[in-house]
């Protein structure tokens, strides 16, 4: 009995032990935990430190930028003030190279001006030539208006020399005649007249 007692009390130590272990490691974990959590909150700083030294150096880049963006613009003015005659030089090449671009475009106009002066004056001799034609026509109609007439004419002629012949003569004689002449007036003007209107027909033989 007095063994079973033993026993249940070292039990009982091992047990109370082992307790001491777990509240031993579950304290040993609290901690770890914290450290992990130091350690984050540690690195996070870091990073904001590092940022805010990136950010720094950002700005220090844009002060020697614009540092340097001065001292260009200095050494413009000085160059300027140095070498106005430079300056001077730069701006007549300027003028030269406009005045250029304008003596082109004066030249391109006049090219133009003579092209529409050339047309204007293909037009004028196109009117000329159907002047001329149109002149040419009335010339040739007149010819035929006095060819006409003197045929008119000697046909008036010849009709009068006619009636003469036979004045003194019996009127059915004189009728008889002149009725001859009439007909062959006639006829004279119906041939001249076809001959004109169109060409004469050759029949083959």
């Amino acid at each position: 009995m007095a063994v079973d007692a033993e026993l249940l009390a070292l039990v009982a130590l091992v047990d109370a032990l082992l307790a001491e272990v777990d509240a031993a490691l579950a304290l040993l974990a609290a901690f770890v935990a914290l450290v992990d959590a130091e350690l984050a909150d540690v690195l996070a700083l870091v990073a904001w430190v590092v940022a805010v030294d990136a950010l720094l150096l950002a700005d220090v880049a844009l002060v020697d930028a614009f540092d340097a963006e001065v001292d260009a613009l200095l050494a413009c003015v000085v160059a300027v003030d140095a070498d106005p005659d430079a300056l001077v030089a730069e701006l007549d090449a300027f003028v030269a190279e406009v005045d250029a671009l304008l003596a082109d475009v004066l030249a391109a106009l006049a090219e133009l001006a003579a092209f529409v002066a050339d047309v204007e004056a293909f037009d004028a001799e196109v009117d000329a030539a159907l002047a001329e034609l149109a002149a040419a026509l009335a010339d040739d109609a007149a010819a035929d208006a006095l060819a006409a007439a003197d045929a008119a004419s000697t046909t008036r002629s010849n009709l009068a020399e006619s009636a003469l012949v036979v004045r003194g003569n019996a009127p059915d004689d004189v009728c008889a005649v002149l009725t001859r002449n009439i007909f062959c007036v006639v006829v004279s003007l119906t041939r001249s007249r076809t001959t004109r209107a169109r060409p004469t027909v050759q029949f083959p033989r």
